[in-house]
């Protein structure tokens, strides 16, 4: 297992599945946002995985051009498949949104707890 702490995220990479953690912030921004993805790429060697994002703070907040980094695959990171994982409702809603505008290529879901998420990614990874 390897892991990296930043101000913004805990990542860890576990049985070829990157797990992102969320910190409790008010926003996170652009810089924020290209820091958690060259964390990723250096924890995974570049590897196309399963990417499990967790935020289970209410005041957490993603910008839009800091969501657009994240999801846009010219960036560098690409992913097998995105579970996101959160206990309120509104953060699943907002996630659903966020799968319906950004119409990843690869398979996305929204789940309520975490289990659920690394089961379905642990399937989504032994298909390869």
């Amino acid at each position: 297992m390897k892991t990296k702490r930043l101000s913004e995220a805990n990542l860890m990479f576990r049985e070829g599945v990157l797990v992102i953690e969320f910190s409790e912030r008010n926003e996170i921004n652009t810089k924020e946002a290209k820091e958690i993805l060259e964390a990723a790429k250096k924890l995974t060697n570049n590897e196309v995985v399963p990417v499990i994002l967790v935020d289970h703070h209410p005041t957490t907040r993603i910008s839009p051009d800091a969501r657009d980094i994240l999801s846009d695959a010219q960036h560098g990171f690409l992913r097998k498949c995105e579970a996101y994982v959160s206990a309120a409702l509104s953060k699943r809603n907002l996630a659903l949104l966020y799968i319906r505008y950004h119409k990843p290529e690869n398979p996305a879901q929204v789940f309520s707890n975490f289990n659920a998420a690394w089961n379905w990614s642990m399937e989504i990874l032994s298909q390869q």
